[in-house]
């Protein structure tokens, strides 16, 4: 996770700095990884609750195939490049496979009848396209477009984006693919690798925040020496119930001290933990919003019951 800088003219969803957050999966060739990763794609859409997404799959083949689609794209751009935008034509000169990405509606109409990437890559790409489809089409919305291509040169093989309507213009909001070669270009070994970036505002802007009212218990050690069995219990508090925040005070002090920072922190009920309790496996839940519920010493067992049921 980083930020992230472009050079170009900020709008709305697309600003000057931004910010990334990755998964990469490297060293293992193309087959188990792209599933892997469309998995967690789909995993994102589902847990955050995103509305109206789509994933975009394609594959780029190897560099030769790009080579010669670009190629052929060329060949059938070149002559109606008069009808083209000044952006596109300045694409056809440096990176034709970008014109595949325009926002111009006469290069869109031209494209129309041009040439396919499907025509260039092997059968098996198509297989992996077509698997990844079905595989996935029950989950969450995939689609191929032999037309997606990503924004960076160093993409070879599969390729995907996810996308929003919710989003406006700037729709996209994750993507990625295989780049088996960058690592030698930039001095390696050839390495076999595929990975994914999230745009972390974009991505923000769809989550819908649940209006949850989280719990604060502090949970307290009344004397020393006791750390390692008492953070054991802290330790499995934590596993039965995610919702809470268990807040432990690491610092020397008496009870009254680690009393006080509980009441200043908000806290909603503090655990304490000290030498009988610990002799006795019994724990004091002590309320510190409620005035008219008294604190009550229980066994460890009950302790975790009434943790979980927060």
């Amino acid at each position: 996770m980083g930020p992230m800088w472009r050079y170009e003219r900020p709008q709305k969803g697309r600003y000057r700095q931004f910010n990334q957050a990755g998964i990469e999966i490297l060293g293992i060739p193309e087959g188990l990884p792209e599933y892997e990763l469309i998995s967690i794609v789909c995993s994102l859409i589902s847990e955050f609750g995103l509305k109206d997404c789509l994933i975009k799959i394609n594959h780029l083949g190897t560099p030769e195939d790009k080579e010669s689609f670009c190629n052929a794209l060329v060949d059938y751009l070149e002559p109606l490049k008069a009808e083209m935008g000044e952006k596109d034509i300045e694409r056809l000169n440096s990176n034709p496979l970008r014109i595949l990405d325009t926002k111009d509606k006469k290069t869109q109409n031209l494209l129309q009848n041009a040439p396919s990437i499907k025509d260039f890559i092997s059968s098996d790409s198509i297989k992996l396209l077509d698997s990844i489809k079905n595989e996935f089409s029950d989950i969450c919305n995939i689609h191929i477009d032999y037309s997606l291509v990503r924004g960076l040169d160093y993409y070879s093989g599969f390729v995907f984006e996810a996308l929003s309507s919710d989003l406006g213009a700037q729709d996209s909001f994750l993507g990625g693919g295989r780049y088996d070669h960058l690592c030698s270009k930039l001095g390696g070994k050839d390495m076999p690798s595929i990975g994914l970036a999230i745009g972390l505002e974009r991505f923000a802007e769809l989550v819908q925040v649940k209006d949850l009212e989280t719990k604060l218990v502090s949970f307290i050690i009344a004397a020393s020496n006791l750390e390692p069995k008492a953070y054991k219990i802290a330790h499995h508090l934590r596993t039965l119930n995610k919702d809470i925040v268990l807040d432990i005070n690491l610092s020397e002090g008496s009870l009254k001290s680690k009393m006080r920072r509980a009441n200043k922190n908000n806290s909603d009920y503090a655990i304490i933990i000290g030498e009988e309790e610990l002799k006795n496996s019994t724990a004091v839940i002590k309320p510190l919003k409620d005035e008219l519920k008294e604190q009550e010493t229980v066994t460890i067992d009950k302790l975790y019951s009434f943790y979980k049921s927060l």
